[in-house]
């Protein structure tokens, strides 16, 4: 049978063990309210949305860096004002945008869009 980790058997620095020893227990009643809440946020189509988006936006800007494209050489190949292209990059604003902008910003970028049929999931890769 595996030792559970705790703070005392894990090499941590001096600060975050104290800080973790300060931390409420977790009792199995609040692990189980926890794992329900998350739980629900993954049925929540908002919160999906939002985080997907956080992940597109991410891999884009990494793309982006990484061939030292800026937003505004990206607009200008899109076809697009920086000012839209900066909202759609903005993981904070709800910004609504179709698949074909994914696929399209993918493409700008090198990037491709998988999406598989089995299962719902969605990766983007370099091309």
């Amino acid at each position: 049978m595996k030792t559970p980790k705790t703070t005392q058997n894990l090499d941590l620095p001096d600060i975050l063990r104290g800080y973790l020893a300060t931390a409420p227990k977790f009792d199995a009643k609040k692990r189980k309210a926890l794992q329900a809440a998350a739980d629900e946020l993954d049925r929540a189509p908002a919160f999906l949305a939002d985080f997907q988006k956080s992940r597109f936006v991410e891999k884009i800007l990494e793309a982006m860096e990484a061939q030292g494209i800026s937003q505004s050489e990206l607009a200008r190949r899109w076809g697009k004002s920086r000012q839209y292209l900066s909202r759609v990059l903005d993981e904070d604003r709800r910004v609504n945008f179709t698949l074909e902008t994914l696929f399209e910003l993918a493409s700008l970028v090198g990037r491709k869009i998988e999406m598989h049929r089995d299962v719902l999931r969605t990766r983007v890769r370099a091309g």
